[in-house]
């Protein structure tokens, strides 16, 4: 945008009044003032980009000079900043972009707000415009004045092919940011079509299950939501759509996506349980303190909430594109994961065994799909030509790196190490008696233990009663969960709720640490406490 575009924006805005609008000239005025100001902000900053552009020219030139005198890594040398020229030249057309946009968009606010103006003085607020979405038009949304949240895409493939490809190019007008994580095993110079549509490829290190990398993925990627799509999916065009709009949401953490299993073309789809109302968390924000996964077979990230279940779906490729006797070795795969969501393994065998198992006559994919599932099913039977290698090598992430971030990894021996102190100074019971006792816990080990009932490993505080001599009275108290991830060195104080045995007198109160299914800590703290036979007396006389 150039002084030419600020001109015209001011002559689109003083033209307004040819609408027809009875127009107060005051305020016309100080639309006018308004959208002059603006004009003005807008050049200034692109004469400041302009300049920054001139300087970054000018050390490429500088850098080019130098170069001419290399020998050995000429050649290779010059490909990089041909390379990063090239970047400055696309940031300067997306700079460009990007303000012409802001500007559309801060004049359909403006006539919008003269709209609304003039209704007012005829009597007749409301009738205008409404939002600000349709003045910016399509792709990605502007807020004028405030902050945009940002979109990751994410991808882990094994497949480094022109469907991958294609298909996340579908979704590169509206993604801020796409990161593809590559396994180590695909031959590195195959590459070239993935880089050509993704901000970031990486490789990395493949170890069963598919879902002990998704943490660590997700991880990797900057944007405010996170979109993960796997290689053998297509996102309809109305979820394309509407992507802008969803992450604009603050009472939200996470959509749940409808999968549709394409069968047995990209023509059709089967609407029948259990391939129906797939749905997936793959929309999700991207908050360490709400997203976590459950890091096994076909599972997903673990249940948050404020959560919204969209109607707009993805399509699963995999019954469409794949043999029986392709789906059945994948089936054979998902038999030997150790770990997996209780009662899935039926579900996946029918799932990939639709000719076998399905009773409904599939449903015709609606025809505004067709045309996204044939460009990324055409694109995977076409033979394309890879790109020029990469010049530099891609970075590859190692299993010890992924595995941190998987809820599933083994522990160091170090975990189960803990103190537990109760940090209050009256404990008093009475038989029967449920009330909270408080502790402070400190993480003595080298691991970080989750907050909540349900993240892995299933790591909480625990009690038993015991008789003063020592043996169980109690053996298995209810649990308390950390109300935050707690960090190796670092203390919390939680509350314990505990119910005191029926049968008054003195009993021994034992709260520690337990790791379910696997031990507890033996860091108990111990508290002698008399239960008396009667409630206190504020709790049964009334004071009124």
């Amino acid at each position: 945008m150039g002084e030419h575009g600020a001109v015209d924006g001011r002559r689109q805005l003083e033209n307004l009044a040819d609408l027809g609008l009875p127009v107060p000239r005051t305020r016309f005025r100080r639309l006018k003032r308004l959208v002059t100001r603006l004009s003005w902000f807008i050049l200034r900053r692109q004469v400041e980009y302009n300049h920054e552009l001139a300087r970054s020219i000018e050390r490429l030139a500088a850098d080019v000079a130098q170069v001419t005198h290399r020998s050995a890594d000429r050649d290779r040398t010059l490909g990089e900043l041909r390379l990063g020229l090239d970047q400055l030249k696309a940031s300067r057309a997306r700079r460009r972009d990007d303000e012409r946009q802001l500007l559309r968009g801060a004049l359909g606010t403006l006539r919008e707000s003269l709209v609304r103006a003039t209704d007012a003085v005829d009597g007749k607020a409301g009738s205008g415009p409404t939002g600000v979405t349709s003045a910016v038009g399509a792709g990605r949304s502007t807020r004028v004045g405030g902050s945009t949240p940002s979109l990751s895409v994410c991808c882990l493939t094994s497949d480094p092919g022109p469907s991958v490809a294609a298909l996340l190019g579908q979704l590169r007008p509206v993604a801020d940011e796409i990161f593809v994580a590559v396994d180590s095993r695909t031959d590195p110079s195959s590459l070239g079509l993935l880089l050509d549509v993704s901000d970031r490829v990486v490789r990395y290190d493949f170890a069963p299950p598919f879902e002990r990398a998704l943490a660590w993925a997700h991880a990797q990627c900057a944007g405010d939501w996170v979109l993960r799509i796997d290689s053998d999916e297509v996102a309809a065009p109305s979820l394309v759509e509407a992507l802008p709009e969803l992450i604009q949401a603050d009472d939200v953490v996470e959509y749940h996506i409808p999968r549709r299993w394409l069968y047995p073309d990209g023509r059709h789809w089967l609407d029948e349980y259990p391939w129906s109302m797939d749905y997936q968390a793959r929309l999700v924000r991207n908050d360490p303190a709400t997203l976590w996964f459950e890091g096994v077979v076909h599972s997903n990230t673990g249940q948050a909430r404020p959560a919204v279940y969209l109607e707009h779906p993805l399509y699963h490729l995999v019954c469409a594109v794949s043999s029986a006797d392709e789906r059945r070795a994948r089936i054979a795969r998902y038999v030997t994961e150790e770990a997996r969501p209780e009662g899935s393994l039926p579900i996946h065998r029918a799932n990939y065994l639709p000719e076998r198992f399905a009773t409904r006559e599939p449903r015709p994919v609606p025809e505004e799909d067709l045309s996204a599932i044939a460009e990324v099913v055409g694109a995977g039977t076409t033979e394309t030509t890879s790109p020029v290698p990469p010049s530099t090598p891609i970075p590859v992430a190692r299993r010890a790196e992924i595995d941190r971030q998987w809820a599933r990894r083994p522990l160091a021996a170090d975990t189960h190490r803990a103190r537990v102190l109760v940090v209050e100074g009256d404990t008093r019971l009475h038989a029967g008696q449920t009330r909270e006792i408080h502790v402070r816990v400190t993480n003595l080990g080298s691991e970080t233990w989750p907050g909540g009932l349900t993240r892995h490993p299933l790591i909480r505080v625990a009690y038993r009663w015991l008789a003063p001599g020592g043996a169980v009275v109690v053996p298995e108290g209810r649990r308390a969960p950390f109300p935050a991830a707690l960090r190796p060195g670092r203390s919390c104080v939680l509350p314990v709720l505990v119910t005191a045995p029926d049968e008054p007198g003195r009993h021994v109160l034992e709260i520690d640490v337990v790791h379910e299914g696997a031990r507890w800590f033996g860091c108990a703290t111990r508290e002698e406490i008399t239960l008396s036979e009667h409630p206190a007396r504020w709790l049964t006389e009334d004071a009124t």
